[in-house]
């Protein structure tokens, strides 16, 4: 029996975007078996964008407009609701897929039942649709050099902040998102924590390669930092007692927060915000030389900086 897919984009004043999000997916190598777009009670034209859409669309597809503006997590659970597929993947309204994803991804997971998801890298594009860096958050933080293949991704590592998991490079096995009951409609920050009620429930691969294209956008939600720490510490709590039971002491976990903290200012180039979390991670963690990495480069002035990661790269380190 053929393994079907859905593919969920929730959608919110996206306008500029959400055309070329359901575009990438029409020219999948392997299309989804239906389609769910929820708009979000968009206040711009992004619903008459869906729509003008939905003729060109050769696989099934459901639309829904809400009425009030319910949350992403919120949205996420009712396009969710109505997927019938095996297999479910989620992308943006501002996101795209590299072409293969869902051939390839689907392909692993029929292949690996052991699996209840895969994920993969994230391609990093501007404004504009154009492609600036990859980044592999599995393989940056533990130095696992970038390969054919794949790895499990760690519980204790993505809640330690080593590793990561983005939701929209993944496929999921349909069964087990019900299983662990969707997103929390109570977060904003709704992804770390699916991520962490996932691998409690079950085990996940990365694969060495893009599983969507990702847009920065100056009014993202990664940019309002202490907004995005708030909602990342109610996560971690969450599971605070399950990660002791594996051994992972919570001071520990709170230098990693502060560390991860820091390195998110220095990726804004925010080198007083880097330094003060850096410090803050080494008085949890005095012996951790990522966080006295993090504190020397948050004295090195920016543009140096982004100068010698320029000759670093040209050299092949």
């Amino acid at each position: 029996m053929t393994a079907t897919i859905s593919v969920v984009v929730p959608a919110y004043n996206h306008e500029r975007f959400v055309g070329e999000t359901i575009r990438s997916l029409v020219t999948q190598t392997r299309q989804p078996d239906e389609l769910i777009v929820v708009d979000d009670a968009s206040t711009d034209h992004t619903w008459d964008e869906i729509q003008r859409c939905v003729p060109s669309i050769p696989f099934p597809i459901i639309t829904r407009r809400h009425t009030k503006n319910a949350g992403l997590a919120s949205t996420l659970n009712d396009a969710l609701s109505s997927a019938q597929s095996d297999f479910v993947a989620l992308v943006a309204s501002d996101d795209t897929y590299p072409p293969d994803k869902i051939e390839s991804q689907l392909a692993f997971l029929v292949a690996h039942p052991e699996f209840g998801a895969v994920y993969g890298d994230l391609a990093i594009m501007n404004e504009f649709g154009e492609h600036v860096r990859v980044d592999r958050p599995l393989t940056r933080e533990l130095n696992v050099s970038p390969r054919e293949g794949f790895a499990e991704v760690s519980l204790e590592e993505v809640a330690l902040g080593r590793s990561g998991a983005s939701n929209q490079t993944a496929v999921f096995r349909r069964a087990i998102v019900a299983a662990i009951g969707g997103f929390d409609e109570n977060l904003i920050l709704e992804d770390f924590d699916f991520v962490l009620r996932l691998l409690r429930t079950a085990r996940a691969a990365h694969l060495f390669q893009p599983g969507a294209n990702y847009r920065t956008l100056a009014s993202g939600f990664n940019r309002r930092f202490r907004e995005f720490d708030h909602e990342y510490e109610i996560s971690l709590s969450k599971h605070r007692s399950f990660l002791e039971t594996r051994g992972v002491s919570w001071s520990t976990v709170l230098g990693a927060n502060w560390l991860r903290r820091a390195n998110t200012r220095l990726n804004a180039d925010d080198q007083a915000g880097a330094l003060y979390c850096s410090v803050r991670s080494l008085i949890e963690a005095p012996k951790n030389p990522a966080a006295w990495k993090c504190a020397a480069q948050s004295c090195v002035p920016a543009p140096i900086r982004r100068g010698l990661r320029r000759v670093l790269r040209g050299s092949g380190h």
